[in-house]
């Protein structure tokens, strides 16, 4: 598919912050004022998008003092409030209302009277839109939903794996009938209750909730499978039978079928396995997944794989048997299908399923078919901005199918120019059909597709630019009223020279936007060039200085939040590890590389004045404007190396490291350091005689680990003077991870938190090494490492 839409995930889990004085404790009476006593009440949802009703305070305290709180929404077709009765202490129900067309955005207060003075304090949700059973399913298939949104399903178990523990829990992998009935849905590493494990069984009705893969087949992952005791369970699982009305490479129904239990007919052989893989003794396994045999259906190379976690070794060998009965012939079996690297595959659940079948007649009928569902997948979507499709060429998918398109009705959303389908943006919603015609010989067939333009809701904002950055995407514009936001311009409408002549620091615009947010940070997406006015040059607005505010605040999220993306400057601010410190009180400090990737290094326990943008990533944090926004006051005294080992990597994409000296793509200068990179027993995907060396992203160095615990390393060598002591900024990507790093005493265990760990050499080093020595796949991600010399 084209395009996707990104999802916002949130955790549901209620989160009110307030506090309760003890019962007997009616000594003190509260000094404070009825807004004193409301501020005190925070909600993990206010500016996320919920998708399940939630929980909100019935009452605040705070120093013997009680009061109750009442909750009114202004949009009570999306949200209402009700006190749940009985409760001690009082709380009330936050009921959402899904919309099937949209996305609803509701506003509500929590009121409180105290000494006869009624203060409010205002939230803001957006409430997710319904999705139905057929739409999540086609969501996860066709790429709507990204890694790691977390979605729930119903349906029926329609195949499991051997129950296995891991870390404590009993875990099943499934196939899971969906409710809607249209498909399946594969989960991996999903707990399960232990009692219920022991019972379930093919057909159990279940609601399984988890991550969303992409790797691979369309999944969920990192979950939990419980009993739907609402369901009633089904007899028998139903079986798509795959034969010449449907073509394998046609990668819209190809998706559509993922996971389900099918047939496939007609499969010409073209490789049979010799035997079934040994299993690794140390693990005891039974046999390794295994591909038995493969085969090419129409062009498409199918391999019909045995999986450990489905079917014993005795059932892999007898299956092997049938394969080499069909050796030279064409085959059908029947299976799960499934994806890798973008391949498919049959999961196979019974021997007796590989049989000799007949060769495929492909007659042109099922030709045009195929051409005109590849041609209509390109224009399948809802479009939410202007776009110009290419439509599929004559003979494309096939030499002799000729394509020919027409619009039908209008629609001053769409036109056809030159062989491409031009999409408009629109303020209100369009529809048009086209209609494809796919033409062989006599044989004609014709398809129509239903285009939509979902209409985009602009505001205006009239500001200076204050910050511009091509490579991040991002642009913040301030108003004379100190009001701010961060515009998101289309790269695609602003290329890199447009963009700088629009957007340079200093610039006054007007600017149509439309609203977003990415976790918790306001913004208006730019569609279009006729979006943007440029008034002129103007002066930068004095920066608001937030020191008093850090120093006093008691919610330094709440009291910001009316300043997000706005100039600021913080003073006499002491920088402690990513976080900087005005007397007790803190707030993160981030240097992106794609804006400032000149920024003064910041050193432990210096003391700073820092002009920069009140930016967010769930709460606020500094971003420094440039290298000269940041004034040093004091730092102690320290011998630096010339250098900080931080990956700058300006090719705007993910690479590997080289063999040699890796210095200058680290940023370090190659006649005083070599950087060295080792790849251990990770093997290239692409060519597994090749050891795959360490990732480079724009941020950090990435060092892959190995079932044999020796995976990639990295060594720095300073080519002058010796190393006393190194500071390492270091997390695993996931789970746990990890690590060893010469001149610290056993190995180091990672978190997917950053963590700082500082080495002093007992006796001063020309170089240190870094390693990952996980066994698993788990990667160490390496952010910084702060080199100090010896006097």
């Amino acid at each position: 598919m084209k395009k996707f839409l990104r999802v916002l995930t949130v955790f549901l889990a209620t989160l009110f912050v307030f506090t309760l004085a003890s019962c007997n404790d009616e000594s003190k009476e509260f000094a404070g004022t009825a807004q004193d006593l409301v501020n005190l009440i925070n909600l993990k949802q206010d500016r996320q998008t919920v998708s399940s009703d939630f929980t909100v305070p019935g009452i605040v305290a705070q120093d013997g003092t009680t009061v109750e709180v009442l909750w009114t929404s202004d949009n009570t077709a999306a949200l209402t409030f009700s006190k749940n009765e009985g409760e001690d202490p009082v709380t009330w129900k936050a009921e959402i209302h899904k919309s099937e067309k949209e996305e609803q955005i509701a506003t509500f207060k929590a009121s409180v009277t105290y000494k006869d003075v009624t203060a409010t304090k205002n939230f803001k949700v957006k409430v997710a839109r319904h999705i139905r059973p057929e739409e999540n399913l086609e969501n996860l298939y066709l790429g709507v939903y990204e890694d790691d949104y977390e979605a729930t399903f119903r349906g029926w178990v329609a195949w499991m794996s051997d129950e296995a523990t891991y870390k404590g829990d009993t875990q099943r992998n499934m196939f899971i009938y969906d409710e809607s009935k249209l498909g399946f849905v594969y989960v991996y590493q999903m707990k399960i209750d232990p009692e219920f494990s022991k019972t379930v069984k093919i057909g159990d009705p279940v609601i399984v909730t988890g991550k969303v893969s992409t790797y691979g087949t369309r999944q969920l992952k990192h979950g939990s499978i419980v009993q739907d005791k609402k369901g009633t369970a089904l007899e028998a699982i139903p079986e798509t039978n795959i034969t010449t009305d449907y073509i394998v490479n046609d990668s819209y129904t190809m998706a559509m079928h993922t996971a389900k239990l099918v047939t496939l007919q007609h499969v010409k052989t073209t490789n049979v396995a010799q035997e079934i893989k040994p299993a690794r003794p140390d693990k005891k396994e039974p046999f390794n997944t295994t591909t038995i045999l493969e085969g090419n259906l129409n062009g498409q190379l199918i391999s019909v794989v045995a999986n450990k976690d489905y079917i014993t070794k005795e059932t892999a060998e007898a299956a092997l048997v049938n394969a080499k009965k069909v050796d030279g012939k064409n085959f059908a079996v029947t299976g799960f299908l499934s994806a890798f690297n973008g391949k498919p595959q049959i999961i196979l659940i019974d021997p007796a399923k590989i049989v000799e079948s007949t060769e495929l007649e492909v007659n042109d009928s099922i030709k045009i078919a195929s051409a005109l569902n590849e041609a209509a997948e390109l224009v399948s979507d809802e479009f939410v901005k202007p776009a110009k499709i290419a439509l599929l060429p004559n003979g494309k998918t096939y030499a002799n199918v000729a394509l020919t398109y027409a619009l039908e009705g209008t629609s001053p959303a769409f036109e056809l120019v030159d062989g491409k389908l031009v999409v408009k943006t629109l303020e209100e919603a369009s529809s048009a059909k086209l209609v494809i015609t796919g033409t062989i010989g006599e044989t004609k067939i014709t398809k129509t597709v239903t285009l939509s333009v979902r209409p985009i809701q602009k505001v205006e904002f009239t500001g200076v630019v204050t910050m511009t950055s091509f490579e991040k995407g991002s642009v913040t514009i301030q108003a004379a009223d100190g009001k701010a936001t961060t515009l998101r311009p289309d790269k695609n409408v602003f290329p890199e020279d447009k963009w700088n002549a629009t957007f340079a620091v200093g610039k006054e615009l007007i600017v149509k936007g439309e609203e977003d947010d990415f976790s918790g940070l306001s913004q208006l997406k730019i569609h279009d060039a006729a979006d943007v006015t440029v008034k002129g040059d103007k002066a930068l607005p004095e920066a608001f200085d937030i020191t008093e505010l850090v120093k006093t605040s008691t919610n330094l999220s709440n009291d910001l939040l009316p300043h997000q993306s706005r100039l600021v400057v913080i003073k006499n601010a002491t920088y402690k590890g990513e976080q900087l410190e005005v007397e007790g009180k803190t707030i993160k400090y981030y240097v992106d590389v794609k804006i400032c990737s000149t920024a003064h290094k910041l050193v432990e326990n210096g003391v700073y004045t820092i002009t920069g943008i009140v930016n967010w990533f769930n709460s606020p944090q500094i971003t420094p404007v440039a290298a000269d926004a940041v004034v040093v006051i004091s730092e102690p005294e320290v011998i630096l190396g010339d250098a900080t080992l931080k990956s700058v990597h300006t090719d705007k994409k993910a690479t590997n490291l080289v063999e040699g000296n890796n210095a200058a793509s680290l940023n370090l200068d190659p006649a005083k350091f070599e950087v060295t990179a080792a790849a251990g027993d990770k093997k290239d995907f692409n060519d597994p005689s090749k050891g795959l060396l360490p990732g480079l992203s724009s941020t950090e160095v990435r060092l892959y680990g190995a079932d044999s615990k020796n995976g990639n390393s990295i060594t720095v060598k300073a080519l002058e003077g010796t190393i006393s002591s190194i500071v390492v900024t270091i997390k695993a990507k996931s789970g746990t991870a990890l690590a060893t790093i010469t001149g610290h005493e056993g190995e180091v265990t990672l978190t997917s938190v950053y963590q700082t760990i500082e080495i002093k050499f007992a006796t001063p080093v020309s170089e240190f090494t870094i390693k990952n020595v996980t066994a698993a796949s788990t990667q160490v991600h390496l952010s910084n490492v702060d080199i100090y010399f010896a006097k």
